[in-house]
């Protein structure tokens, strides 16, 4: 058991209700609470995670980090060490020690800080330019991905110049080909202008497929009911994902998710119609 910091917004909303009933309305929104935790990987490890289990951790990361960013906040540290893993089976993010806070819409660095094995190039540049915040977290998720899946980091030196040059200049290598090889490597873009947005991994097909396939069967579920009662089998979200578009605030909307794959919805609700048909004709009550 140890302790994890945890913001108001993170929590559920029945926890939320209670923290206000004892909070002061002067107080910071900041609680520090107890919570079983451990970090999610130690590297090295001889025990990588399957590319399944990653990207459930990867999705749990992303959606962290677009928060933060949402709230105009880059981490600066994102690394296994700094993902603890509860309890639900989710990550959350850690140790923001090194954070920066910006105003507009990216925060425009100039210093170093960090973990050195998950620095960026242009953060360890000579040029003495500044560089994107988002994109150096983007750069730190590419790497933690990395290691989730080969149990090491991909840029490894006893000297800490020698780790410096190939960051800067060395091309990933890859023990093996998988499916996240095409996401790492577009994370792990050494020129920040062309790397890969938080947005842009998002819409990643390895990104949605895997979220779906946690949330597919249950949701196809609700869907088939309401079409069922609605005598109706078109693109639910169709005209809702146009009004919804207008009054969307924050980021992490189902909708959007929902809407870029609605090819995958089509086909797990083939598969949900059939079950229902089976079980309607054994007498078995399939929404239970």
């Amino acid at each position: 058991e140890g302790m994890c910091c945890l913001t108001k917004h993170s929590l559920p909303a029945s926890s939320r209700r209670q923290l206000d009933s004892i909070s002061c309305s002067a107080s910071p929104v900041t609680h520090l609470l107890l919570l079983p935790y451990r970090a999610v990987m130690e590297v090295p490890s001889d025990e990588p995670f399957s590319e399944d289990q990653a990207r459930l951790y990867f999705r749990d990361i992303v959606l962290g980090i677009e928060y933060l960013h949402y709230q105009k906040i880059i981490h600066r540290d994102i690394k296994p060490s700094n993902l603890l893993l509860g309890d639900d089976g989710h990550v959350k993010i850690a140790d923001f020690g090194v954070s920066n806070q910006f105003e507009g819409n990216d925060a425009q660095l100039s210093s170093t800080a960090g973990t050195p094995a998950f620095m960026a190039p242009e953060a360890i540049s000579d040029t003495g330019k500044s560089f994107s915040g988002k994109a150096l977290d983007v750069w730190a998720m590419g790497i933690t991905l990395y290691c989730f899946v080969y149990g090491k980091c991909p840029f490894i030196d006893e000297y800490i110049l020698g780790l410096h040059n190939k960051i800067k200049s060395k091309p990933v290598e890859f023990p093996e080909d998988d499916e996240l090889k095409e996401l790492i490597l577009r994370m792990l873009d050494k020129n920040p202008e062309t790397r890969i947005t938080v947005p842009e991994i998002k819409l990643f097909p390895i990104f949605v497929l895997g979220m779906f396939s946690v949330v597919c069967f249950s949701s196809s579920k609700i869907l088939v009911k309401a079409m069922l009662r609605k005598r109706s089998f078109g693109n639910p979200f169709e005209v809702q994902t146009r009004r919804e578009e207008r009054s969307m605030s924050a980021p992490g909307n189902l909708l959007m998710y929902v809407y870029t794959a609605w090819p995958v919805w089509v086909s797990e609700l083939a598969g949900t119609m059939k079950l229902y048909r089976e079980h309607r004709t054994l007498g078995h009550d399939f929404f239970t």
